[in-house]
């Protein structure tokens, strides 16, 4: 599996584990074939940020926000002609595939007459501005200007560094030529066969109450069926809840919770479920139609799971839990983090002098930028429970 991460003109590709499809049209990943729901490896990928799984990062010190990969969205939803909005920390982007599906991710913001990118759309890799016909191609270039018949280098849009690896969109939280591959997800032992879903949750709230109430729980969702199942969660830096079921359960599976900051009040959950299939489950999977069966069947249980949830995150019902429990490790190392960084959420794109990071604060509502104001503040679209009845 290659890594292809985007800084300015250069493209750094990594070795990544061997892995083999099976059962299940293939994705293209970094220009080779990878299946999206069910991989068998020998060494498979967690999707934890390495600088995220190790517990050293949890120090005083070392506690931040910034410089460190977040995960945005999951490869099955950026097609090839397809464009993709959302906000990181209340930052509008917009991703895309060029030439070669190569993925970009550029500021969501036209450089010609900051139109939103993400009304445009994806021609032949070149994602072209609906305002006036601008196209911008690998690396945000600008490679195509209507009127003059050609592009101008000089106009590109703002590019973020941005990987795709095990199948998710990574996007750099820092400059862009800081963005270090050694921090994108490394390898460690699992069982050899797995089968993964993925499921996307959408909630109207700060993402730290997602976070508090899914590691206040022993379990995150479908381990709420089998006691057996159920483990103490853990919370990797900086947005992360993992959680790993028992030997002895029915049905043996891990979760991972990438509980993404949209904006202020906003977050959408990216959450990867891997079961093992060396029981039971092998044996259920060999009928016709049982993987697309069992994916349907654990989306909708997370979502019915997520929606009883629903309102007493809405209504900022934090965990109460103290002590030395991964509740209370999180709430110190966001406060540390905090501290160290200043508020998170995106300010402007103008270049007044005032700190990156802080309360955010709406462009003027005139012109395209009116336009821009109302358009990119409902990015990413509600689409999932428990916002959205899917």
């Amino acid at each position: 599996m290659l890594v292809q991460i985007s800084v300015m003109c250069a493209a750094y590709q990594l070795p990544g584990a061997r892995v083999q499809p099976l059962h299940r049209p293939a994705a293209s990943i970094g220009g080779r074939a990878m299946s999206l729901l069910m991989i068998q490896t020998e060494v498979p990928l967690s999707s934890v940020p390495v600088a995220a799984a190790a517990h050293d990062n949890l120090r005083e010190s070392d506690a931040s926000l910034n410089n460190t990969w977040y995960a945005a969205a999951f490869s099955e939803q950026l097609g090839t002609d397809e464009v993709f909005s959302t906000r990181l920390w209340g930052e509008p982007l917009v991703i895309y595939r060029a030439s070669g599906n190569e993925v970009v991710c550029v500021r969501d913001a036209c450089p010609h007459r900051s139109a939103p990118l993400s009304m445009g759309e994806v021609q032949d890799g070149v994602l072209r501005c609906f305002y006036h016909g601008w196209g911008f191609g690998s690396q945000g270039k600008c490679v195509s200007v209507p009127t003059m018949g050609t592009g101008k280098s000089s106009a590109c849009a703002t590019n973020f560094a941005v990987a795709e690896r095990d199948g998710i969109l990574w996007i750099w939280r820092g400059h862009l030529l800081t963005a270090d591959a050694s921090k994108l997800p490394r390898e460690y032992p699992t069982p050899s066969q797995s089968l993964t879903v993925d499921t996307t949750l959408d909630y109207d709230c700060e993402w730290t109450h997602v976070m508090e109430s899914n590691l206040a729980s022993p379990h995150l969702t479908l381990g709420e069926t089998d006691p057996a199942a159920a483990t103490s969660a853990r919370f990797n830096a900086p947005n992360v809840v993992t959680h790993q079921s028992s030997e002895g359960a029915l049905l043996a599976f891990d979760e991972e919770m990438h509980v993404v900051p949209i904006a202020p009040q906003r977050a959408r959950v990216m959450l990867r479920q891997t079961f093992r299939t060396d029981g039971v489950l092998s044996v259920a999977l060999q009928l016709p139609g049982s993987l697309e069966l069992f994916t349907w069947l654990v989306r909708n249980w997370n979502y019915r799971v997520a929606e009883e949830k629903y309102e007493s995150l809405v209504q900022g019902q934090g965990a109460q839990r103290e002590g030395d429990d991964p509740v209370a490790r999180f709430r110190s190392w966001h406060e540390d983090a905090l501290a160290n960084d200043g508020q998170p959420y995106f300010i402007r794109w103008d270049n007044r002098e005032v700190s990156r990071y802080g309360p955010q604060i709406d462009d003027a509502d005139t012109g395209t930028y009116g336009l821009k104001k109302v358009y990119v503040q409902n990015s990413p679209k509600v689409v999932f429970a428990p916002m959205q009845h899917p």
